[in-house]
C-alpha cells in the first residue's frame, strides 16, 4: 500500500507537548516497523512556496525510496519537490473536531478516497445483476431497498472501490501481511453505513411493532405509501404476518379519500423473464453470501437482520400471488426454491453446518436481538413451500425442518395460519398447520431417501434394510463406493442423516462391496470389521454429540479408534 495515496508528515508520529501524536487507524499503528518506514520514505511538514512548490524540514537520505527522491530537490537547505504540486491538503481530525495532525499533500485523491472513505448508496448503486429498467418494478425497488440498506453480500461491499491504494510496479508491496488486509477490511466495514439498520432492526423489544425499513420495504412491493400513521404501526404491538394480510385487504378493496369504496384498478407488476431471471441470480447470491464469516464485522446478527427481511419480503410476495400470480415477476416454483435456498445454510441440516448452529441460543443476550415475529413467519412460509406434499420436496426439507424446529425457528401461530389461509384462499387453523409441518418431519420414504442421500454423499448404491426386534440397532444401511469407511468423512454425515430420518440412534452399516461391518451407538464403543475374516475392533465410548460435531468439523470415526487399529 505503501505509495503516492497521500504525504504523511513525519514529525506529526513524534510525540511533544507542542505537536501531539497523530491519531491512526488501529490496523496502522499496530505495526511499528512498517510505519516508521513509510515515515522516512514520505516527504515531510510540506509548506507552499511562492511557485508552488512544496518544502520540507528533512533532508532527502539513501533511506528514502527512489519514486520520492526522484521528485525531489535540495535548494537552501531545504527539500523542494521538483514542480509545483496542485493536490488538495488534508489533515486528521477527531471526531470532536479537535486537530490531531499538521495538513498534508493528497497526491492520489482517488485512491485515498477509495481506502477510507465509505461512499454513500445512490440510486445508481444497484445490485450488479439488475438493469436500471428492473428498479421501476416493486420487486426491482424492493431488492434495491434492501441493498442500500443492508450488507448483504459483504465481498461486495469490501471490493467495492477497492485497489492497491497507489502501489507502484517497482515499489514494495505490504500484502504479505494478512492481518494488516484483514484489519483493513474491518475497519472499511466497521464505517459502513448501513451497520445502523441492524440496531435498528435487530434487538427490538416484543410487542413494539413493526420497524421503519420493514414499512418502507412493504411501500417498495406495493409501489405506493402506506395510507395509515407509519409511527402508530410502529408504536403499538403488531405481527409482520398480520401487517402484510391487513395491507392485501386493502389492495383488494381500496377506498378513496372520502372513506367510501371506490373502483380504483390493481396496479399490474411488470411481468417480463429476464427481470424475473435476474431476480432470482441476486437473492440466490445473497443466500449464498449469508456464510461469510466477515458478516460478524457488520454486525454479530447480521445474517439474521438478513435472513428476517427476505422472509418478509417473500411473505409479500406469496400474498401478490395469491391474489393474482400474474402480478408478481416471480412464480411460485421460484419462491419454492428460493426460500428453500435461504433456510438450508441459516438453520443447517442438524449436522452442525448452519448458521445458527454457530450461535448460543440458550445465551438470553443473543435471542433476545433475534427478531421475535421471525418463528411464525418462517412456519407460514415452510407450509406453503410444502403444501402439495410433494414427496421429494418433503424429502429434501426434512433435515432442514428438524433443523428449524430444533433451534425453536418454527412456531405455528394463529396469525400464521390466518396469512397461509388469505394465501391459499382456505381456512386453516393453528393445530392444522402445526400437524402439516409435523408430517412433513416424520414422513418416511425409503427408497426416495435413499435416492437423495445416495447422490448428496456421491456413493455407489444405498439401501435401508428392516432390522430384527432383538437388534440394539434401529436403522440398517448397505452401501456400496466407500472403501476406508474410517477415514471416509462420508460415514458421519451418513450416520447423521439416518438418524434424523428415523429419528432414532442406533445405526448399523456395511459394505456390499468391500465387506466391512460397523456399528454406532450413543454411549457405547464403535464396533467394527474390516471384513469377514478379521477380528472385531471397538474405538471409546461415543459421547452424545460426537458424530454431530465430526460433521461441522469434516472429522472422521478414526479419531475415535486407537491409532495402530485403524487399516
Amino acid at each position: 500500500w505503501i505509495g503516492p495515496v497521500f504525504t504523511l508528515p513525519s514529525r506529526s508520529w513524534s510525540s511533544t507537548a507542542q505537536n501531539r501524536c497523530c491519531s491512526c487507524p488501529p490496523w496502522l499503528s499496530r505495526s511499528a516497523s512498517w510505519l516508521a518506514t513509510v515515515a522516512r520514505q514520505l516527504a515531510c511538514l510540506w509548506q507552499r512556496d511562492k511557485q508552488g512548490r512544496r518544502a520540507s524540514a528533512p533532508l532527502p537520505n539513501t533511506s528514502w525510496s527512489a519514486y520520492w527522491r526522484g521528485l525531489l530537490v535540495v535548494r537552501a537547505g531545504k527539500t523542494l519537490t521538483s514542480d509545483p504540486l496542485r493536490g488538495r491538503l488534508v489533515r486528521i481530525v477527531a471526531a470532536d473536531g479537535a486537530v490531531l495532525s499538521n495538513r498534508a499533500v493528497v497526491d492520489d485523491p482517488g485512491g485515498l478516497d477509495a481506502v477510507l472513505l465509505v461512499h454513500s448508496r445512490s440510486a445508481d448503486d444497484h445490485p450488479p445483476e439488475l438493469l436500471s429498467g428492473d428498479l421501476d418494478t416493486p420487486l426491482g425497488k424492493a431488492l434495491l431497498l434492501l441493498h442500500q440498506n443492508l450488507v448483504m453480500d459483504v465481498a461486495e461491499s469490501v471490493s467495492a472501490g477497492a485497489g492497491t491504494g497507489g502501489v507502484g510496479a517497482d515499489e514494495t508491496d505490504s500484502t504479505a501481511d494478512d492481518d494488516l488486509w484483514e484489519r483493513l477490511e474491518q475497519e472499511k466495514l466497521g464505517r459502513d453505513p448501513r451497520i445502523n439498520t441492524y440496531r435498528r432492526i435487530l434487538g427490538r423489544p416484543t410487542g413494539l411493532g413493526a420497524n421503519e425499513l420493514i414499512l418502507e420495504l412493504l411501500e417498495a412491493m406495493c409501489d405506493r405509501v402506506l395510507p395509515e400513521d407509519r409511527a402508530a404501526k410502529t408504536g403499538q404491538p403488531v405481527s409482520v404476518l398480520a401487517l402484510l394480510r391487513e395491507q392485501a385487504e386493502q389492495e383488494l378493496h381500496p377506498q378513496n379519500p372520502q372513506g367510501g369504496e371506490g373502483a380504483a384498478p390493481k396496479k399490474r407488476w411488470k411481468m417480463e423473464t429476464r427481470v424475473r431471471v435476474r431476480a432470482r441470480n441476486v437473492l440466490r447470491r445473497w443466500a449464498a453470501a449469508q456464510t461469510d464469516p466477515r458478516l460478524v464485522w457488520i454486525d454479530h446478527l447480521a445474517p439474521a437482520g438478513n435472513f428476517s427481511m427476505i422472509a418478509t419480503m417473500f411473505a409479500g410476495l406469496w400474498l401478490v400471488i395469491g391474489d393474482d400470480p400474474a402480478r408478481c415477476e416471480l412464480q411460485v416454483d421460484d419462491l419454492d426454491d428460493l426460500w428453500f435456498d435461504w433456510m438450508r445454510p441459516f438453520v443447517g441440516a442438524g449436522r452442525g453446518d448452519g448458521w445458527l448452529d454457530r450461535l448460543d441460543l440458550t445465551d438470553s443476550a443473543v435471542r433476545d436481538r433475534l427478531p421475535h415475529e421471525l418463528p411464525e413467519t418462517v412456519a407460514a412460509l415452510c407450509w406453503l413451500s410444502l403444501r402439495h406434499r410433494n414427496r421429494t420436496a418433503i424429502i429434501a426439507w426434512q433435515p432442514v425442518l428438524n433443523a428449524a424446529l430444533g433451534h425453536r425457528l418454527l412456531e405455528p401461530s394463529d396469525e400464521a395460519a390466518r396469512f397461509v389461509s388469505a394465501v391459499t384462499h382456505s381456512s386453516l387453523t393453528r393445530g392444522e398447520l402445526e400437524g402439516d409441518l409435523l408430517q412433513c418431519i416424520e414422513f418416511i420414504d425409503d427408497d426416495l431417501w435413499c435416492k437423495r442421500t445416495c447422490d448428496e454423499l456421491g456413493l455407489g448404491a444405498l439401501q435401508l434394510q428392516a432390522v430384527a426386534s432383538a437388534q440394539n440397532v434401529s436403522v440398517r444401511l448397505v452401501v456400496k463406493g466407500m472403501g476406508n469407511p474410517l477415514r471416509d468423512p462420508r460415514l458421519p454425515q451418513l450416520i447423521v442423516a439416518a438418524r434424523q430420518y428415523r429419528r432414532c440412534d442406533g445405526v448399523a452399516i456395511s459394505a456390499d462391496d468391500s465387506g466391512w461391518r460397523l456399528a454406532v451407538n450413543t454411549g457405547a464403543s464403535i464396533a467394527y470389521r474390516r471384513d469377514p475374516d478379521s477380528s472385531m475392533r471397538e474405538s471409546e465410548d461415543v459421547p452424545a454429540g460426537a458424530i454431530e460435531r465430526m460433521v461441522a468439523t469434516g472429522g472422521v470415526l478414526a479419531d475415535l479408534f486407537v491409532r495402530d487399529q485403524v487399516a
